[in-house]
């Protein structure tokens, strides 16, 4: 991976003193001369290193230039374009059909900060930044040979070849080169900054072109195509190491940085040497400057535009193209136009107006302005109204827009030629022209004045001016045969583009081309050529010498010259061709034969002599014979001074080779460019003789490895221009075909040339026998063709690559007293006996006690592999020894043998049984102590271990027992130990049956379990069963109200304590004064107390009704209870009346008023009965009178008589009680709907109720609203 990580940082206090002029220090923290910045050495004002490492790159030469001139741009001029400074070395691999870069915006929505690279925090660009990013890709695609199509991300597998995004690493921004085309690598991915993802200041990516931020992203795009750094290896030169070039660099200033706004003209020469050129703006384009210098429209449309001064690159490549700057503003500095490749168009202030500093020297840059690609040619220009430096380039450029009704200051033209024509919408008498020095300078009265710089330089190269009155002329070219005497008048036509009513004067001079002036022509100089008014043509005639010389067409030319400014020529140079009329002689080359490495003469003749020199190149070239291989190829000229008729070339050029050809062999001397002749033979031959005797073939000889491959060399003496072939077979030496070898047969042909072949051998068998010595066979050599056989036989040696076979023996596992066999292998067959010696050592096994030690030699023939050693020393004892023995066979000695493997484990498994482990069952009171036996069926001499835990039966563990872990260990010879269990609960609950639960083993070391399990059985010491009671209750009865007509008696059966049994019992309703049926609803049934439970309720529903009656009493009865006893088997139901006569206060008749309205209750001592009553308020001040002077009302029956106020009102109605407010209190009451406050009377420890309150939260008897009597 390849990552161009430059970090442009923004610019800010923090990389610049506070004048903002100093360069650009950036952030290279992966990617530019390494990872340390500290490694290098940064001035204040110097953008590059000055480390000897980073200043050795940059080279100290002008890169590709050619001195100015006074003819020239003062730009120094590039000869070559430098794109290889910009090429990192990476681009896209394209189809050239199809030449397609995609790009996307990384989608926070589809990818939610997943990242296949290393960045994190990665997270999708504004609107603003793809904005820029798309103008930006639609601006490079129209001049570059590829096509940038957008995808909108939805899954891994739509994402761009170029990505955009925000992360967490950059410190402004970076990007990878294009190392691959796969859109899941980081290749092409551009990473910027997201606290600069803004407007505002000039570092935001979002902000308009003219802006550091834009140029950034230019700048990663441009890495992202595959443009390096402009500094790093093969730097650009320094002195072009600036944004009027390339923004690939970092040589930019605080007031210069912003500015670049395209890629720059070696921006787009490097991306177009990597994708190819598109033609961009061929037709016939006008590119007109209005308001600004650095921005412009193109046949009307806008091109990159901001408030910001920016800096912006022309393409165009094709068509005759104009600038105009007739209605840009005026501008005292004036303007700069410069129409070569890369030129500025700038105002002349701002031109190499700031400078940067590499390695200490200091270079110049121009701020803003429009520039033109090294390809763009512009023909045409129209000047401005300020001081205009026109500088034209190499194709005919017009320059116009001077007009007699315009000023247009002091413009100056640099670089004209004849072919450039500078167009005056003056009469010529309006224009006065004088000369300084080579310049010529053409004043326009007040208007201005035009400087034609070096205008008298060449006479003959003038540049061309027209006026309103001007006429064109022209003259025209003409050619005539020599001739052998005498002078022939070759004549010239000079032609007016219209007539003229006055005579016209030319003055013309001759000029030599290949003729010469008074040898092959008649010369004139400054002759002259009158035209009468009406005329529009006229003849020069130039007389021609004629000669018998055999000699090329000749030329030379008529000039006009010295013409009057009303003249404008338009082709005021005439070629003259004089034809020659000699016949040549002709030229031949005879052949020759020649003896290898000898020497010879091939001769060359003319048909005739001639008077002129006679010259002819030669070559050659290849017959039969091969230059390089049978001769050295040469050319040259042959000259034949006049009057000779013969020339030779002498060979020796011919090689002695020594391949044997067969036949002779041939090659060519060929004649061309004949001057002052003609070819008549232009071929010779030259045979070569062949000397050279049959090849000798030989054969070699070669030593391989068992299984191994070896290749045979059978070669020549000499090459051979002849197919050469020989037979091969083989045959044994002390290798056995079929055993050692496989015997094959074939042939090898050696082509023309060839002098060595090969046969492979894949044949050698690798057997796995030890032979102690190599072995051989030989290859044989037989039927040769085109050559004969020196050495015919070659030994193979097979090389013995088996070592000693290797001893190892194996472990063996045997019961006691049992018999078992050790083996002893061998790795590979040997063809000698091998020997070794065995004996016997203890491991954990004792020698005497456990098996009887012995001591032995084994012994393996030829071939055998496998011997055993049989064991029958096993001792049986009848101790258990818990693990199994081992000892040892160990091997010693080996005779024709290696011992790999010399120490046998013989393993004893000890076949003496474990003992047996049993645990007991006991039976315990609750809360007692018990003792629970584990006892081993025989002693060990080893420590038996075992685990015990506890496990509920019928009894609960917390609630009967507390369960219990331990470990129990026998020491050797212990046969019995016990768990003591003092973790019984004595709870009270009866539980009818006794409770058992489970000591369990595990885990037993040196011992099995044959009965793990043992039952503890509780016994219960809860004597009495539970006693069962029920509750009274007594409610009132209420009124029916709407849908609500029932009123419901809840009874509560209680147990006296919890069992562990289920508890049933029945229940049924009985009448008192109350009747089934009318009173309240019969019911019966059975309750049920599951274990533990100790409360259950009876509901009985009671009829409502408004009946003035007693309090009537119901019956709830228990029987036949189960698991308990009945200790109150009857609850009594009371309904409470509360039905009455109604009493209400009555209201004033006035509509207007309202009177206090008295209510009083009923004096209860007059009647029999216990009554409720119901007060009801009015709308005004109400008084309820609830006792007098002598004694309170509704104190006589307790519960059973009260009043009932509703619409009480606190703030206007008042209370009347007998006696004082110590005598009453209030609480919260309801009686089914009814809800409100109580009052009480608590006279002498009584607790009558008064009075209900209805609606009323809350009283105090010490406000208004009570009064006492």
């Amino acid at each position: 991976m390849s990552i161009a990580v430059d970090s442009i940082e923004p610019l800010n206090s923090d990389y610049y003193n506070t004048n903002q002029s100093e360069n650009n220090l950036l952030d290279q923290s992966n990617g530019w001369l390494d990872s340390n910045l500290s490694q290098h050495n940064f001035s204040s004002s110097n953008l590059s290193c000055n480390c000897p490492t980073c200043a050795s790159s940059i080279s100290s030469d002008p890169q590709n230039l050619v001195s100015n001139t006074g003819s020239l741009s003062p730009t120094q001029t590039l000869t070559t374009i430098p794109t290889n400074t910009l090429l990192s070395g990476y681009k896209w691999s394209l189809s050239s059909s199809n030449p397609v870069i995609t790009y996307s915006f990384y989608e926070n929505d589809v990818f939610g900060g997943s990242y296949y690279g290393s960045e994190t925090g990665v997270r999708e660009v504004s609107q603003a930044v793809k904005t820029n990013v798309r103008s930006i890709l639609n601006s490079l695609e129209s001049i570059i040979n590829v096509d940038f199509v957008e995808v909108v991300e939805t899954n891994t597998s739509t994402i761009g070849q170029m990505r955009f995004m925000v992360s967490n690493n950059p410190g402004y921004a970076y990007a990878y080169y294009p190392y691959s085309n796969s859109v899941q690598s980081t290749a092409g991915d551009i990473h910027l900054n997201g606290s600069y993802d803004r407007l505002g200041d000039t570092n935001g990516f979002q902000n308009a072109p003219g802006t550091h931020g834009y140029m950034t992203l230019i700048h990663e795009i441009g890495h992202a195509m595959g443009l390096k750094h402009s500094f790093e290896a093969t730097a650009l030169d320094p002195a072009l190491d600036n944004n009027n070039y390339t923004v690939m660099g970092y040589n930019f200033l605080y007031g210069d940085v912003s500015t670049a706004s395209t890629f720059m003209p070696l921006d787009i020469a490097a991306l177009q040497s990597l994708y190819g050129a598109k033609a961009t703006n061929t037709t016939n384009d006008t590119y007109r400057f209005t308001n600004r210098i650095d921005q412009f429209t193109i046949n009307g449309q806008p091109s990159v535009t901001s408030s910001n001064n920016i800096k912006q690159t022309i393409v165009d490549t094709g068509g005759i193209d104009t600038l105009d700057f007739s209605q840009l503003v005026s501008y005292s500095a004036g303007y700069r136009i410069d129409l070569n490749g890369s030129g500025s168009i700038t105002k002349q202030d701002a031109y190499l107006n700031t400078n940067y500093s590499v390695n200490g020297v200091t270079y110049k840059s121009t701020s803003s302005g429009t520039f033109l690609s090294y390809d763009t040619v512009i023909e045409n220009v129209v000047n401005s109204s300020s001081k205009d430096s026109i500088y034209l380039n190499s194709s005919a450029n017009i320059i116009s827009g001077y007009s007699s009704t315009k000023a247009t200051s002091n413009d100056v033209i640099y670089n004209a030629t004849s072919q450039d024509l500078l167009k005056l919408d003056y009469n010529a008498a309006q224009i006065t022209s004088t000369q300084s020095g080579n310049d010529r300078l053409l004043r326009l009265g007040t208007n201005g004045s035009i400087t034609l710089k070096n205008y008298y330089l060449n006479t003959a190269n003038q540049i061309q001016i027209s006026y309103l009155d001007s006429v064109n002329v022209s003259i025209s070219d003409a050619q005539i045969l020599e001739g052998n005497s005498g002078i022939q008048n070759l004549v010239f036509t000079v032609s007016l583009g219209s007539a003229i009513n006055q005579n016209l004067t030319l003055y013309y001079s001759t000029a030599d081309g290949t003729a010469t002036g008074g040898v092959d022509y008649v010369s004139a100089s400054n002759q002259s050529l009158t035209f009468l008014a009406g005329e529009t043509q006229r003849t020069i005639s130039v007389g021609v010498n004629g000669d018998w010389e055999i000699e090329n067409n000749e030329t030379f030319f008529v000039n006009l010259i010295n013409t009057p400014s009303n003249v404008t020529l338009v082709d005021g140079q005439a070629m003259g061709t004089i034809l020659n009329d000699d016949t040549l002689p002709q030229l031949s080359i005879g052949d020759v034969t020649v003896n290898e490495n000898g020497i010879a003469t091939v001769n060359v003749s003319l048909s005739s002599s001639s008077n002129s020199t006679v010259s002819v190149n030669y070559s050659m070239a290849d017959g039969t014979a091969i230059a390089d291989q049978d001769y050295i190829a040469e050319t040259g000229t042959l000259t034949f001074a006049a009057g000779v008729t013969t020339q030779s070339i002498v060979l020796n050029n011919i090689i002695n080779d020594s391949s044997y050809e067969g036949n002779n062999e041939t090659f060519f001397v060929n004649l061309s460019s004949a001057v002052n002749a003609d070819i008549q033979d232009g071929q010779g031959i030259v045979t070569i003789v062949d000397d050279d005797i049959l090849p000798q073939l030989s054969i070699g000889d070669v030593t391989v490895n068992e299984n191994g491959i070896a290749t045979v060399n059978v070669s020549l003496s000499n090459p051979s221009n002849s197919t050469i072939s020989v037979n091969y077979s083989m045959s044994d030496g002390t290798a056995i075909a079929g055993q050692d070898y496989i015997a094959e047969t074939g042939t090898l042909t050696f082509a023309a040339g060839v002098t060595t072949q090969s046969i492979i051998l894949n044949n050698i068998i690798n057997d796995s026998s030890y032979e102690a010595n190599d072995e051989t066979f030989f290859v044989n050599l037989s039927n040769a063709v085109n050559a004969d056989i020196q050495d015919g036989q070659g030994i193979v040696t097979i090389v013995d690559d088996d070592i000693l076979p290797q001893l190892s023996i194996g472990d063996v596992t045997v019961n006691e007293n049992g018999t078992a066999t050790v083996n002893v292998n061998l790795s590979s067959s040997s063809n000698s006996t091998v020997s070794v010696n065995y004996s016997m050592a203890d491991g954990t096994a004792i020698a005497g006690q456990d098996y009887i030690a012995e001591t032995g030699t084994l012994t393996f023939a030829a071939g055998v592999t496998t011997q055993s050693i049989i064991l029958n020393n096993i001792i049986n004892d009848s101790s258990y020894e818990a693990n199994d023995e081992t000892f040892f066979v160990n091997l010693s000695n080996a005779v024709n043998a290696d011992i790999q493997d010399g120490q046998g484990i013989v393993t004893i498994v000890d076949d003496d049984t474990l003992p047996q482990l049993s645990i007991g069952d006991v039976t315990v009171n609750e809360n007692g102590t018990a003792t629970v036996n584990v006892s081993l069926s025989s002693s060990s001499n080893s420590t038996v271990s075992v685990n015990y835990s506890m496990a509920d039966g019928t009894a609960i563990a917390g609630q009967d027992y507390i369960a219990e872990t331990g470990t129990l260990t026998f020491a050797a010879g212990v046969t019995t130990q016990s768990i003591v269990l003092n973790n019984i609960i004595n709870d009270s609950s009866y539980e009818g049956n006794n409770e058992t639960f489970f000591v369990n083993l595990s885990n037993a070391v040196n011992a099995d379990i044959q009965d793990g399990q043992g039952m503890v059985t509780i016994i219960d010491n809860d004597l009495s069963l539970p006693t069962l009671s029920i509750s009274d209750v007594s409610l009132i009865e209420g009124n029916v109200q709407g849908k609500t007509s029932k009123t419901t008696f809840s009874f509560t059966v209680n147990l006296s304590q919890a069992s562990n049994e289920t508890i049933t019992l029945n229940y049924a309703t009985a009448n008192g004064t109350a009747t089934a049926g009318s009173d309240y609803v019969s019911k019966s049934g059975t309750l049920t107390f599951n274990a533990g439970t100790t409360s259950q309720k009876i509901s009985v529903t009671v009829n409502r009704d408004s009946t003035v009656e007693a309090n009537e009493t119901f019956f709830v009865n228990l029987t036949n209870a189960l698991n308990a006893t009945l200790a109150d088997s009857q609850g009594q139901g009371v309904i409470m009346n509360d039905d009455s006569s109604s009493i209400s206060s009555t209201k004033s008749s006035s509509t207007t008023t309202q009177s206090s309205n008295i209510t009083t209750g009923l004096n209860l001592s007059q009647f029999d009965t216990d009554k409720v009553d119901i007060l009801t308020g009015t709308n005004g001040k109400d008084t309820f009178i609830l006792g007098d002077n002598n004694r309170s009302f509704y104190t006589e029956f307790g519960l059973d008589d009260f009043a009932i106020i509703s619409e009480f009102n606190s703030n206007n109605d008042v209370i009347q009680l007998q006696g004082n407010a110590s005598l009453y209190r209030s609480e919260s009451y309801g009686i089914g709907s009814l809800q409100g406050t109580a009052i009480f009377q608590t006279n002498n420890g009584s607790n009558d109720l008064v009075a209900i309150l209805e609606g009323v939260n809350s009283v105090d008897f010490e406000t208004k609203a009570f009064s006492f009597v």
